[in-house]
């Protein structure tokens, strides 16, 4: 299979929310008003049917139409990352013709779930996939979801196939992330992505390339910034940005993350309060808790904005 030239990924990548009316129907109109929203914060990319989209709860159809919808709004004005994880090869495959058909920049996959699966397993079914997908792939460690933790071993052998292009590590296992950013030195056109944004600081003190943060929905600004600062080694900027994504944290995030976040982003015309079933919208009390986060904190927040110029003149 030939492959398409990496690309930079790297910087805020938000995952995307997905923005729904029912299980089975899109609102386009919100797809668009967030993917705008997000653009305008100064990310990178966006990276579409990952676990913040709820891609495992949505039917193939809806997350093909995503892939396509998403692709057509972005339209190339920064990358655009498609999740292709299923559990079923076949529709894995479909999800990336469809990522491929539609001008995705790459395709994210997990490791398959529900099977408990061996390392080697994982390496062959990632090694199919490889042969049969000409975007880059990036793989998405996520063990707490998946069952399977793709080992440091896994992914130095991995690490000889041209394709796949770099890891987003959801695991918050620190020492687990160090030795992936190893392996850049055997791959210095890797990308090493973090997952948890409270841990984005010590991620690219270890050598991220960057992060890819569900709160970049709902502020892109502020995690753009949070980048810029780390990278160009601002600590007063950084620690300002590190509290405020704290609050988030904090007031959004808990119990229910999803529920939060998509409850915070209809609170500012962005999103539709509906999560995928099995999930259940944000109850009363933590719905009250994120109005008056929002309330108190809106305007200062989406003033914060990233200037790449400064960054990149810092190269």
């Amino acid at each position: 299979m030939e492959f398409t030239k990496n690309k930079q990924f790297k910087g805020i990548i938000p995952p995307l929310v997905t923005p729904m009316e029912t299980e089975e129907k899109l609102n386009t109109e919100k797809l668009s008003a967030i993917i705008e929203h997000i653009i305008a914060g100064g990310v990178n990319g966006i990276f579409v049917l990952g676990t913040t989209g709820e891609a495992a709860s949505l039917g193939i159809s809806v997350k093909k139409e995503i892939i396509r919808r998403s692709c057509r709004f972005i339209n190339q004005r920064v990358l655009v990352l498609a999740g292709i994880t299923t559990t079923c090869l076949p529709e894995t495959l479909e999800l990336a013709r469809e990522a491929e058909q539609n001008g995705a920049d790459a395709v994210v996959v997990c490791s398959p779930y529900y099977f408990p699966i061996t390392q080697n397993e994982l390496y062959e079914y990632i090694k199919k996939l490889h042969s049969q997908i000409s975007l880059p792939i990036f793989l998405y460690n996520m063990p707490s979801c998946t069952k399977t933790v793709f080992e440091v071993e896994t992914l130095r052998k991995l690490a000889e196939l041209p394709g796949i292009t770099g890891v987003k590590d959801s695991s918050a296992d620190m020492d687990y992330f160090r030795r992936v950013t190893e392996l850049k030195q055997i791959r210095p056109d890797w990308s090493v992505m973090i997952g948890p944004e409270l841990l984005l600081d010590e991620a690219v003190s270890l050598g991220a390339d960057g992060g890819i943060t569900g709160g970049a929905n709902l502020f892109p600004g502020l995690f753009a910034r949070l980048y810029q600062s780390l990278v160009l080694k601002d600590e007063a900027t950084s620690e300002y940005c590190k509290s405020l994504i704290g609050q988030m944290a904090e007031n959004i995030y808990e119990p229910s993350y999803i529920s939060g976040l998509k409850y915070a982003l209809y609170e500012k015309d962005l999103c539709p309060d509906f999560v995928a079933s099995p999930l259940q919208p944000a109850d009363a009390s933590h719905r009250q808790r994120i109005k008056k986060f929002i309330s108190e904190n809106n305007e200062e927040l989406s003033s914060i904005s990233c200037d790449y110029s400064a960054l990149h003149q810092n190269k």
